[in-house]
């Protein structure tokens, strides 16, 4: 079980470590990438270097993630729509507020509203 000798071996949290016949792969969840990295922030063996910095994916960076009438909010590992200023969700989209019938609340961008 390479993964169990050294700690960290694929870098710290939310890195993984998966373990094969041999050898290890090093991997980020899902929402991040490992990072450009040098020889002091890696695990190297006979030459061998795997990246250990698992960095946020700004999910927003990516055009439309989001629709027209929302901004994207980027967290860690992820994203979340909220309606712009004075609009309200309805549905998965946004729309200005219709008399009293309104509420604030956030869409993941899934179409799911909170």
């Amino acid at each position: 079980n390479d993964c169990g000798l050294f700690y960290p071996l694929c870098g710290d949290y939310p890195a993984m470590c998966t373990n094969n016949i041999g050898s290890f792969d090093c991997n980020c969840p899902p929402g991040y990438t490992y990072s450009l990295f040098t020889q002091s922030a890696a695990y190297c063996v006979n030459d061998t270097c795997r990246p250990r910095i698992c960095t946020d994916i700004n999910e927003c960076d990516v055009p439309g993630k989001c629709g027209a009438n929302q901004n994207c909010k980027n967290t860690l590992g992820g994203h979340f729509c909220d309606c712009k200023s004075g609009l309200y969700p309805a549905g998965p989209t946004c729309e200005a507020s219709i008399g009293d019938m309104r509420c604030d609340s956030t869409t993941d961008g899934t179409g799911t509203v909170y």
